[in-house]
């Protein structure tokens, strides 16, 4: 039988995370953000055949601009799944991916290249399009 994948598990619910998160919007919006995440990401690591790995995410975030009290939510869900086919590696992105693709369907991605070779669904953009403008 096949083997068992190997597993690791990320938490979001990590001050590290959550301070290098802080940083990041903070930057990006050009004003301080107050970042709470929680969530994990589960990776499942496979040797052998079609697909390599697959990671199941569930990642919340709740934003906040401490000027003004304003709030918005983060909602990341899906299965991203890496695979090979014709001796390429190829990234599935699926579900709810604000903070990745900005689609809510699925992209695949060429993991040589970079280049989206795939999209279908609902293109809402990367999340701090949305978030700076909400909370400023």
């Amino acid at each position: 039988g096949a083997a068992r994948p190997e597993i690791f598990r990320v938490s979001f619910d990590d001050p590290a995370i959550e301070a290098e998160e802080v940083a990041f919007v903070s930057e990006l919006c050009g004003f301080p953000v107050e970042v709470d995440l929680e969530g994990k990401v589960v990776i499942h690591v496979f040797d052998g055949g079609r697909t390599i790995e697959v990671d199941n995410y569930n990642i919340r975030g709740l934003y906040t601009n401490p000027a003004n009290g304003e709030t918005w939510r983060l909602v990341d869900a899906g299965p991203d799944r890496v695979y090979v086919r014709d001796g390429q590696i190829f990234i599935g992105i699926t579900g709810r991916s604000f903070s990745g693709s900005g689609v809510i369907g699925l992209v695949v991605i060429d993991m040589a290249t970079g280049e989206v070779v795939f999209t279908a669904g609902n293109d809402v953009g990367f999340y701090v399009e949305t978030l700076c403008p909400a909370i400023a």
